[in-house]
């Protein structure tokens, strides 16, 4: 899945960017989505995916930050910096995007609590590894981001594609901080 997304983002890139800015379930999301792909597409080299609108999600997430973040690393996120994604969704999340409305602020969560760990994985090759000890070293992070009284069970591909998007987010926003502050300082 991460191999096709990364594909696709290559082939895609504007409408990826403009996929992952915009609220789920609105009707532009659905059809931006399905645009990115279909039954013939060169990113499946003669293959079949059955695909996971989840999956997908969370390796289109891993593919950008990949091209737009890996060789900038940054080490901590300030307490007060905010991804905006939630002002997406206005006062209240609809139940159709309730499941990755929460999944983003699960990634959200973990990378605030370990940038470098986070970034390690995103940045792993799957089934990797390095990837399969970052998750070991990551796991007291996760499990500190999962709500009390919550029992949750999720796959890596999962898991990685929510830090991901959580990482993505942050840094965007950081480093959007990080010009605002050069241009007031000129």
């Amino acid at each position: 899945m991460e191999g096709f997304a990364a594909c696709v983002v290559d082939r895609s890139q504007g409408r990826a960017r403009k996929f992952i800015d915009l609220p789920v379930g609105s009707p532009e999301y659905k059809s931006l989505l399905k645009s990115m792909f279909d039954p013939s597409d060169e990113c499946m080299a003669d293959g079949h995916l059955k695909l996971s609108e989840n999956l997908l999600r969370g390796g289109i997430f891993v593919a950008l930050f990949q091209h737009d973040y890996k060789s900038k690393a940054i080490d901590a996120f300030p307490d007060d910096l905010n991804s905006g994604y939630l002002q997406l969704y206005g006062d209240t999340v609809p139940s159709a995007a309730y499941s990755v409305v929460a999944l983003e602020q699960f990634g959200e969560c973990v990378a605030r609590a370990n940038p470098s760990l986070s970034r390690s994985l995103v940045l792993s090759y799957p089934a990797s590894r390095q990837e399969n000890e970052t998750v070991q070293a990551l796991m007291p992070k996760l499990s500190a981001c999962i709500p009390d009284g919550e029992k949750i069970e999720l796959s890596k591909a999962t898991v990685k594609g929510a830090i991901a998007e959580g990482l993505l987010r942050l840094t965007r926003a950081a480093t959007k901080s990080e010009f605002a502050r050069t241009e007031v300082q000129k």
